[in-house]
């Protein structure tokens, strides 16, 4: 545990060195300026949006779990905005492993399955419609061809891992399957748990055999990331910065990107340096920028703990739940890892 705090602790400093940097080397006048001129009721409209967003995703969630069992959609919706809080804290997407654990645990959902749903299905969703406006906004802006490149090449391996899962989702598995196929040549231990596995994973990629269902989810998902683009947007307006739609639809993505991916507790100093740096190449003065940048991270942390909070009311949990289920997802964890390698508990060396 102390060590745990250690590591945060190097994190934090290693974030509050980055803000350092940055006001050390912007002029601080053209920020306070900006803060200053701020029209906080563009603030209300945008911040609305976040919610909508992510309404929108427990509906294209809902779609993809629907083959496993019913959830209800408010405690998805609810299920994303504990999420987000936590991930928007917590490094490494711990915020999405605790929303598997609710929805399996709440609902009896394969706890395999629903992982599977989230981390491939939905992530090949976002990543497709990601592409798409990558694509769009490159078009827009006319850029390099090296950034074109980049883009086929993320549109190509997109397209591989749709068709990919796609393939493998209409695998069926018949009784003795593990006796017939490639598993069995896997040591015991390993073949037993990909044997009982293997068969929730694939329910997670049910969605990808349903090509109507699959169309509404990418044309949910899309809706999703644009509501989000005009909330950024919006923030622009909220800040008197003259930024337009593809600039917004940039900024999105790279702020969405720091927050799902980011190492360092709340993202502190990667979200301002990333945010700044894009902002300055799309034409915005350095305080303007940094301004833009440590106001959205700020409303965003804010008004995203509150409605985590909210969520968390609604759905009975308290600090002490997530802790426990944090912890149980790691132990889980590790425990596949030691009977994968043979070291199970109570596994004897004549095993």
């Amino acid at each position: 545990m102390q060590r745990h705090w250690q590591i945060v602790a190097v994190q934090l400093l290693l974030g509050a060195g980055l803000v350092g940097v940055l006001l050390w080397r912007v002029d601080l006048s053209d920020a306070q300026r900006v803060f200053e001129e701020a029209s906080y009721w563009w603030v209300l409209a945008a911040l609305p949006l976040f919610l909508v967003a992510n309404f929108i995703g427990a509906v294209r969630s809902s779609l993809s779990l629907q083959r496993m069992g019913e959830v209800p959609i408010a405690p998805l919706f609810e299920t994303y905005l504990v999420a987000f809080m936590v991930n928007s804290l917590v490094p490494l997407r711990i915020g999405d492993v605790l929303r598997i654990q609710v929805i399996t645990r709440r609902y009896g959902l394969p706890a395999t399955g629903v992982t599977s749903a989230v981390f491939i299905t939905e992530t090949l969703f976002d990543g497709a419609a990601f592409t798409l406006l990558f694509l769009w906004t490159i078009a827009v802006f006319g850029v390099p061809g090296v950034l074109l490149s980049l883009a086929w090449t993320l549109s190509f391996v997109i397209l591989v891992g749709v068709i990919v899962a796609a393939v493998v989702s209409r695998v069926e598995l018949q009784d003795g399957w593990e006796d017939r196929s490639a598993v069995r040549w896997l040591p015991e231990r390993l073949r037993r748990i990909v044997g009982r596995l293997l068969p929730e994973a694939l329910q997670g990629l049910n969605l990808l055999t349903d090509w109507r269902a699959s169309i509404r989810a990418f044309l949910l998902t899309l809706a999703g990331w644009m509501v989000q683009a005009v909330m950024y947007w919006t923030f622009g307006q909220a800040f008197g910065l003259d930024l337009s739609f593809a600039d917004a639809i940039l900024v999105m993505m790279t702020a969405s990107f720091i927050v799902s991916a980011h190492f360092v507790p709340t993202s502190i100093g990667i979200y301002e340096g990333t945010l700044t740096g894009l902002l300055v190449l799309l034409g915005l003065s350095s305080g303007e920028a940094l301004a833009y940048s440590v106001g959205t991270h700020l409303l965003m942390i804010f008004f995203g703990v509150l409605a985590g909070v909210v969520a968390m009311w609604r759905l009975k949990l308290g600090a002490h739940d997530l802790m426990v289920m944090g912890r149980r997802a790691i132990e889980d964890t590790e425990h596949a890892i030691e009977e994968a390698v043979g070291i199970a508990p109570g596994a004897g060396a004549g095993d």
